[in-house]
């Protein structure tokens, strides 16, 4: 017996390795990612079916022409203004392009939503730019380059692809549809707009797929495992999550959820709170799964924890074989002041790492670049997409040559990949993406300790298929005989129709979800001998 899993939004599929470290009954069937870095080093890891690109094309590859259609006509609208005639300081247009261009511009401007980010507008405002004309201006800019993407020679060779990829992701039936679908909407670390920002709004894909997969006649996945940063349950007053919540429903789905933080259920020593929704189409899985609640905090002491970050992060780096992960004096003046350079320097606080990162097997922050503070639960703090990039509220430890910041394997250890045993990175991938990469990524042991519950409340519903063989073989031929005479009909019906004379002689109560799939293939065998 087994269960296929299929993953949206895998990433370097931290929920993948759950469920496939959870019990080998969990079979892999597909990923879809489309960050090409994130594929890469799923790649490295994965050998079943990874689909890269946009879910939302893959399920509707018709996008393409209706976002060609609205590029065109915003194109010529744009023209008419005079804001060609402005002139703009270049490197701030420079700026604005790379930050702005990302792959879901089309869908946010055919939405109405698009606007210069914060640190935009202060920038705009210092050179005294009119707000919504540099605006225009940008959005000409963005339509005008986007467009060359849209030639009939480019889109009619990308609509076929994503046909193909369509029918891919629907090749099987899933048992377990997974979904960490993207947080920054939602995130105290974002700008929190929710489903005002399309990366917001991609959690419809989940949806749409889920009723694909009943219309090509799969049925909906028995269960949907979803992920996203705790705020989802408080943003916008929670009315975010009751949308969310009501949608899931109304695909005839049973919710069980619960914010869980990483350090308080699993070995691994990081502070990452994260929801966690599983929601099941049977009323019998979702009884037997039970509560959240139940699952026990370990509740170890702060020594159980040091001992832990001092077997998980790698204490055999040097500034000799990584000088790029350490914060030295040349490198970072400001946060190695002697007493003398701070009473100096009229700064309000005084850092020096050096005095300040005293303790080995501890975690430290350098807190808004004004002062340095430990870990107080003696875990690792969140790990986030942007450490890669420095500034402050990185992660630093003291070693046996001085301070660091966390290496890529580091982060990914925290995050339970186990980097070099189980889980290996690509080669030539820059450290930038690797730290997003583990930022984004889920705790592996926290997936599989709930996949391993899933997979619990799937046998015991399974197991008590009790259908006595003698009685069972009779109630079989009965249907065989009911329904071989009529082979024009669809096997749906030849299905409903068999399981009608069975459900007549059986208790009502009795679970019939393995003995359907049985029954299912047995009819056709029969059928194919009688043809």
């Amino acid at each position: 017996m087994s269960y296929n899993v299929g993953s949206l939004f895998a990433g370097v599929g931290g929920i993948c390795l759950g469920f496939k470290r959870a019990d080998e009954r969990f079979q892999l069937s597909f990923a879809n990612e489309m960050d090409k870095d994130a594929c890469k080093t799923y790649s490295t890891n994965f050998n079943h079916n990874l689909i890269e690109g946009d879910i939302e094309k893959i399920l509707d590859p018709n996008i393409l022409f209706r976002e060609r259609d609205f590029l065109q006509t915003r194109f010529t609208e744009l023209s008419n203004i005079d804001i060609l005639k402005s002139s703009y300081d270049e490197q701030f247009i420079k700026d604005c392009m790379k930050s702005l261009n990302d792959p879901f511009l089309v869908s946010v401007l055919m939405k109405g939503n698009f606007d210069l980010t914060d640190s935009l507008k202060k920038k705009a405002s210092k050179f005294g730019y009119d707000e919504e004309a540099i605006k225009e201006f940008i959005e000409y800019q963005l339509v005008k380059i986007n467009l060359e993407n849209y030639s009939d020679e480019k889109l009619n060779p990308k609509f076929e692809e994503l046909k193909i990829k369509n029918g891919e992701i629907k090749a099987e039936r899933i048992a377990v549809l997974t979904a960490g679908f993207p947080c920054q909407a939602f995130s105290i670390a974002g700008e929190r707009k929710g489903f005002s920002d399309h990366r917001g709004e991609l959690f419809y894909s989940v949806i749409n797929l889920v009723q694909q997969l009943e219309e090509v006649g799969h049925g909906k996945p028995r269960v949907l495992f979803l992920e996203n940063v705790k705020n989802l349950v408080s943003h916008n007053d929670g009315n975010t999550f009751k949308v969310i919540k009501s949608e899931l429903e109304n695909l005839g789905y049973t919710l069980k959820y619960r914010v869980l933080n990483t350090y308080k259920y699993t070995t691994l020593p990081q502070n990452r709170e994260r929801i966690f929704i599983v929601c099941f189409l049977n009323k019998a899985d979702a009884e037997a799964f039970g509560s959240f609640e139940k699952i026990p905090e370990l509740k170890r002491t702060r020594e159980e924890l040091k001992q832990s970050l001092k077997e998980i992060l790698d204490y055999s780096i040097t500034k000799e074989t990584n000088p790029e992960l350490y914060y030295t004096r040349g490198k970072y003046p400001q946060y190695f002041m002697t007493e003398e350079e701070f009473l100096k320097s009229g700064k309000n606080e005084w850092i020096n790492l050096d005095k300040d990162i005293n303790e080995m097997y501890e975690v430290y922050q350098v807190r808004r670049g004004m002062y340095v503070r430990k870990n107080q639960s003696g875990v690792c703090p969140t790990l986030t997409a942007n450490m890669g990039t420095g500034g402050h509220n990185v992660p630093l430890i003291k070693t046996h040559d001085g301070i660091r910041k966390l290496s890529p394997k580091d982060c990914f250890n925290l995050q339970g990949f186990r980097v070099g045993t189980e889980y290996f990175f690509p080669d030539k991938l820059n450290l930038s993406a690797l730290y997003k990469q583990s930022g984004n990524a889920v705790s592996v042991d926290v997936i599989e300790l709930i996949a391993k519950r899933i997979l619990k409340a799937f046998l015991k519903v399974d197991n008590e298929v009790k259908v006595d063989k003698t009685t069972g073989l009779k109630i079989y031929k009965t249907s065989i005989q009911n329904v071989v005479t009529e082979i024009d009909d669809k096997e749906s019906d030849l299905l409903l129709k068999s399981l009608f004379e069975i459900k007549k002689l059986l208790s009502d109560d009795l679970n019939l979800i393995n003995f359907k799939e049985e029954l299912r293939k047995q009819i056709m065998i029969k059928l194919s001998e009688t043809l």
